[in-house]
């Protein structure tokens, strides 16, 4: 028969286990996705827990909504266009700054993009409904972005993918891009379903490429190791896999974000290799499981003596 000691020692220590399962399970090959909702508030995407944390809370972004989400993985930094189709900059202190004026982006008479990515130190985006990207590079003074003043903003005008010359066989209105650093590879996921290619290596491209079409309008990014690319329906909060060769969209059973309603994450920006949100590492965790078990030690010699016969050692 177990002693009540080794009883309270087991029971301690499966309470232990339990309380860290949330923590075993969020350590394995999770990535870390931002994006940004209805309400111009920052989430972070737990992809292996399938669960979500607000990040930032909207204090003094423009009333309207936000969009044109990226995110700089390596400077842990955050891009998005507001209402008023300013470039804004985020660092995770204090609120939005505006770093670009929507004058300087030649927005002030084009809709707002709905689309955004950071690459190779610099702001990407397609003017809505043209096949125009747009290139804002930046410099850095202190780890901080500069752009100059009125900013330098690079269009490439692009054929249309898959050899298309109009609306009617190729409406860029988004959805969402998303690049893969690896490989310098740009993919464009449109309302309409059309899932697109676009090679920046050379840094003036010229072409794109049609993959796929017929898909759900999709979100995009990239797992923090560029292996896996992401979608994300806005209506419904349903996330898939996709596949860059062949536009498959495989839904990821049960994952479902939801922010205002049923809405999901407005755009997506890229992903995170760990969190910055607080939680208990392995060194926090073993420190901690070691003084419970001395602390379960000591109860159990202590019981010990209470059961021993008189004048027992």
């Amino acid at each position: 028969m177990l002693r009540p000691s080794r009883i309270l020692a087991a029971g301690g220590i499966a309470a232990v286990a339990l309380a860290f399962a949330p923590f075993w399970a969020s350590t394995a090959s999770a990535d870390f996705i931002y994006g940004i909702d209805d309400s111009n508030n920052i989430h972070e995407v737990n992809t292996s827990t399938q669960s979500s944390v607000e990040v930032y809370t909207n204090g003094t972004i423009p009333s309207g909504f936000s969009n044109a989400f990226a995110y700089d993985t390596a400077r842990d930094q955050f891009f998005f266009i507001d209402s008023g189709n300013n470039l804004e900059f985020w660092s995770r202190s204090g609120n939005p700054t505006t770093l670009v004026t929507a004058a300087d982006l030649d927005l002030t008479s084009n809709p707002q993009p709905q689309n955004a990515a950071y690459y190779n130190d610099a702001y990407w985006f397609f003017y809505e409904n043209t096949n125009t990207l747009v290139q804002v590079p930046f410099t850095y003074v202190a780890g901080l972005p500069t752009v100059g003043s009125p900013a330098t903003v690079n269009g490439f005008l692009l054929s249309q993918a898959g050899g298309g010359t109009g609306p009617s066989t190729w409406t860029n209105t988004f959805g969402d891009i998303a690049i893969n650093a690896n490989t310098g590879i740009l993919y464009g996921a449109t309302q309409s379903g059309v899932l697109f290619s676009v090679d920046l290596n050379g840094g003036n491209p010229s072409t794109a490429t049609s993959i796929a079409s017929g898909l759900p309008s999709l979100q995009l990014s990239f797992s923090s190791d560029y292996s896996t690319l992401y979608g994300q329906a806005f209506g419904g909060g349903q996330w898939y896999e996709v596949s860059t060769t062949t536009g498959a969209t495989t839904p990821i059973n049960g994952f479902i974000t939801q922010f205002s309603g049923t809405d999901g994450l407005r755009d997506l920006g890229g992903a995170a290799t760990t969190s910055v949100v607080p939680e208990i590492d392995p060194a926090s965790f073993g420190s901690v499981l070691v003084l419970l078990l001395g602390a379960l030690g000591l109860v159990e010699r202590r019981t010990l003596r209470r059961l021993s016969p008189a004048g027992a050692v």
